[in-house]
């Protein structure tokens, strides 16, 4: 049993595991951000607030300036908010306030004590995106070793390092086929979230076409270096 063979072998899977750890992290960042929750709150703002109402509000704020508040969990909606303003403008900046007090607000757990607990919330704040970057960087530092690793200690270093190549070009091809069916899952949320989601779709299926070819040409680039090792070997004999 060649334990060198082994060796290297688990390198390149741990480091195809880094990868796509790597490839979905990318695409968190992409979608769950504060305009994903910008996008939600106005939807849920427009559902709850129609014109005639919002009017009726602002004549409200006219006689009872200090009297008129509605209490929400990610803050206060104030005659401020909304007098001398039109509803679009009103619903924007209600919106814009809401969002920031819901993607900043402070969390009484742990992003994994959260997520244990089944607050999937969590996932849309600014506290999780901090430590989701950290353990990006991780994952960064874990596929440049075992990649390194994996090729060095090979005792054929081309074969393992195209052997690489081939299993990210089959992750990538596997994500992609994921992301082909992914919107159709998607169609069920409100129209300009399910649109700014297919456009982020489209931002992340680029980046896998660009990372494709790169480790395409890497590819080719091991096959030719292993063409020109078998004509200097022929030679030598």
């Amino acid at each position: 049993m060649d334990k060198r063979k082994i060796i290297s072998g688990f390198c390149m899977f741990i480091t195809i595991v880094a990868f796509v750890c790597l490839l979905s992290l990318n695409f968190y960042f992409l979608i769950a951000n504060k305009e994903i929750v910008k996008l939600f709150l106005s939807e849920k703002l427009k559902d709850s607030i129609n014109k005639r109402q919002f009017e009726y509000a602002q004549r409200l704020c006219n006689i009872f300036p200090k009297m008129f508040k509605v209490t929400t969990p990610y803050g206060n909606i104030t005659c401020k908010d909304i007098e001398n303003k039109s509803y679009e403008k009103s619903i924007k900046e209600i919106t814009e306030k809401l969002t920031s007090n819901f993607y900043e607000r402070k969390l009484n757990c742990t992003v994994i004590e959260c997520l244990k607990n089944s607050r999937w919330d969590v996932l849309l704040s600014l506290k999780a995106k901090y430590f989701f970057i950290k353990i990006q960087n991780y994952f960064v530092v874990i596929l440049c070793l075992f990649s390194l690793f994996s090729v060095v200690i090979a005792r054929d270093r081309i074969k393992i390092f195209k052997n690489l190549c081939v299993g990210l070009l089959l992750t990538l091809f596997g994500i992609s086929f994921f992301n082909f069916f992914l919107s159709s899952f998607l169609s069920s949320l409100p129209q300009n979230v399910y649109e700014y989601i297919l456009l982020k779709i489209g931002v992340f299926q680029k980046n896998v076409v660009y990372l494709s070819i790169l480790i395409l040409i890497t590819l080719i680039a091991c096959y030719l270096l292993e063409s020109i090792r078998a004509r200097l070997e022929l030679l030598e004999t």
